[in-house]
This record gives structure tokens, C-alpha cells and sequence, in this order.
């Protein structure tokens, strides 16, 4: 039997789920209020979801979603495709958004499409949310990275199907001025934001090698080094796939000056990550090339520094080897963490750990 509250509790939450459901339609004026694309879009403190869904090409479902409390209209709409989606169908849903997705967003966004293979999403958006802010930078790079993801911003063909859909094509559309400029300008912003990835931004690999010496561990109490114990190399690199009691990220770096100089150091946690530390170090570099070798990948914490020290430093390349996926407390934040670093390429086996040894291993 359940308690009252709970039936209360689980009565309320499908009632506020229905009404969005239920909701297929919007007013011409709140479309014209919540959907014109200005460069300053004054009082508009809330995201408006037009969406459409189908399902084996068959015909389409329209729905209408808006934030709700400190509820995002994301959100909202992502927990109710939750519920209709079935694993044998397959799914092509397109979002026409008043305000891109923030970073919080971004995340659930990705997750719920890697959770449904079934699923393709195509995302149009009316205006950049807060798109200066490199959290949610990394959100719309993360976003226009994955396969199944499409991100544009509407145009007005866009916004005259997104009227005739969800206001109707008998209310007359009317485009309203710089329409065409604004989209060109937002446009314009999102290819810079979401190519920087492949300019500035770091390259993340696994470190794909055969197995490595047996396990013997001598501590070392120093933070600062530029060689590695090849027992420390042993224990903190191993690649496995349950590293328990491996708490702590190894770092060691190949810093290559732009007239071919090669400086190696080597960094673990110690109050500051390994990853920080590192570049707090490597503040002053002007022109070079940095390989990474880590024990772990970059956290959630370290990700946005990292891309943040690329994007001040245009002339600087970072390659990043990673010897095992760290995903922290937060799959979704970490995944995401991930796909924004590029981490899926492929090396030969062997190499890395060749480089590696070669160059910081001492015995």
C-alpha cells in the first residue's frame, strides 16, 4: 500500500508533467515576444521549447515547454521523452529553442542521446544564452561535437516553419527588423565558438599500451620532479579497469619550445590537482608544443582550466595521453568532460608508453 504523501508527491508531479504535454500550441505575440532574435533580448528571463517528435518517419508530435520554477524547459521536455521513448522505435526529434542550452543543460542533453541510440536531435536556436561564459561554451562545443546532435542557429525559413507549426500558417508570420542580421551574427558566433575546439583547444588520447612491469611502489614525497621511479611509473600508470586506492593523478610533461628545446617535468596532487599546478607553471609559455602523460584523464574541475589556458594561449598546442577514464562522482559531467576534449583517438599500440619510458623513465 502507499502512503498518502507519496501518492500526493508522485499526483503532483504528473499533473505538472501533463500540462506540458498538453500544451501544443503558443499565442502569435508570446512567439513574437519569446522568439525575436535580439542582441539584447530584454525581460525574455525564461527558455520557450517548441518540439517535434517522430517516430519511424510516421507523424509528427508537437509539444510546448517552458521553464518552471528553477526547472529548465529542457529539462522538462528531456524527462517526458524519457518516459515515451521505446528502445524498437526509432526517433527524430528537432527542438527550435528562444535560448541555447546552458552548460547544466548541455550535459543532460548529451547523456539522455548516448542513453538512446534510437534518438537524432536536431537543436535550432533563436539566441545565445549568456555564449561569453566559457562554461557554457563548452556546453554548445560539447553539443555540436556529438554524431547524433545537430546545433544551428534559426534562420528565418526556420522561424517561419516553427510559426506555421506551433502558432499556424493562418496567423500570418511576420518577419520583424534584422531578423536575417541578427541570425547571421549569432550564427557567426556559434561557428567561432564551437570551431575553437579544433584550434586552440587540447587533444585527449588514451594511452593505448601492452601490459607494464609488475606492480612495486616506493613513495615519493616530492611534488616537483623531472623523472619518474619506474615502481611509481608502474603503480600510478597501470591501466586498470578497477584502480582502487589510486587517488591521486601523476602528470608528466614534455614541453617543447618553438626553437626545439625540451623541458620535462613531472607533477602529482598534492592540495592542488596535478593538472593546475601545471599550468599555473606553464603561465609564461609563449610559443611550444606540450605533451601530457597522465595517470588519470582531466576531472570536471581541471577540464574548463585546461580549455580556458588553451583559449589564452592561441600559440600554444596541448596533447594530452591519458592511461585511465576518471569519471568521478558525476558520469554525465565527466562523459561530458570527455567528448569537449576530444578524447576519442586512437593510437598504436606500444608508442606511447615507448615515448614515455624514453624520455621521463629512470630506473
Amino acid at each position: 500500500m502507499i502512503a498518502s504523501s507519496d501518492t500526493d508527491s508522485k499526483t503532483n508531479s504528473s499533473h505538472r508533467l501533463s500540462s506540458f504535454i498538453k500544451m501544443n500550441a503558443i499565442s502569435k505575440d508570446v512567439f513574437t515576444f519569446q522568439f525575436e532574435n535580439l542582441q539584447l533580448a530584454t525581460g525574455r528571463n525564461e527558455t520557450w521549447l517548441c518540439q517535434i517528435r517522430s517516430v519511424n518517419g510516421g507523424e509528427a508530435d508537437l509539444q510546448v515547454f517552458k521553464n518552471e520554477g528553477s526547472e529548465h524547459a529542457d529539462e522538462i521536455c528531456l524527462r517526458e521523452n524519457e518516459a515515451a521513448i521505446q528502445g524498437a522505435d526509432q526517433y527524430e526529434i528537432t527542438w527550435y529553442l528562444s535560448w541555447s542550452s546552458g552548460e547544466r543543460c548541455a550535459l543532460q542533453i548529451i547523456e539522455f542521446v548516448e542513453q538512446h541510440p534510437n534518438v537524432k536531435l536536431n537543436i535550432f536556436v533563436s539566441r545565445l544564452f549568456h555564449h561569453q561564459s566559457s562554461p557554457h561554451k563548452q556546453g554548445l562545443r560539447a553539443l555540436s561535437q556529438h554524431e547524433r546532435i545537430g546545433l544551428k542557429v534559426m534562420t528565418l525559413t526556420d522561424f517561419q516553419d516553427c510559426f506555421d507549426r506551433f502558432v499556424g500558417e493562418g496567423n500570418g508570420f511576420q518577419n520583424w527588423g534584422d531578423l536575417a542580421g541578427n541570425s547571421a551574427r549569432y550564427a557567426a558566433i556559434l561557428k567561432e565558438i564551437t570551431t575553437q575546439i579544433f584550434h586552440r583547444n587540447p587533444v585527449l588520447m588514451l594511452l593505448d599500451t601492452t601490459v607494464f612491469c609488475q606492480l612495486f611502489f616506493s613513495p615519493v614525497l616530492f611534488i616537483k620532479m623531472i623523472k619518474i621511479s619506474s615502481c611509481d611509473f608502474t603503480k600510478q600508470f597501470k591501466n586498470l579497469r578497477y584502480a582502487t586506492g589510486l587517488k591521486e593523478t601523476w602528470l608528466c610533461q614534455i614541453l617543447k619550445e618553438h626553437d626545439g628545446a625540451e623541458n620535462l617535468k613531472v607533477h602529482r596532487n598534492r592540495k592542488r590537482h596535478a593538472e593546475m599546478i601545471c599550468l599555473r607553471q606553464n603561465e609564461s609559455a609563449i610559443q611550444a608544443e606540450i605533451t601530457w602523460y597522465v595517470s588519470w584523464s582531466p576531472c570536471d574541475t581541471c577540464a574548463p582550466e585546461i580549455i580556458t589556458f588553451m583559449e589564452k594561449h592561441p600559440n600554444v598546442k596541448l596533447n594530452i595521453f591519458a592511461s585511465r577514464l576518471y569519471y568521478g562522482n558525476n558520469k554525465i559531467i565527466s562523459r561530458t568532460v570527455l567528448i569537449a576534449l576530444l578524447m576519442a583517438v586512437d593510437l598504436d599500440p606500444g608508442e606511447s608508453l615507448k615515448q614515455i619510458q624514453n624520455s621521463m623513465l629512470k630506473c
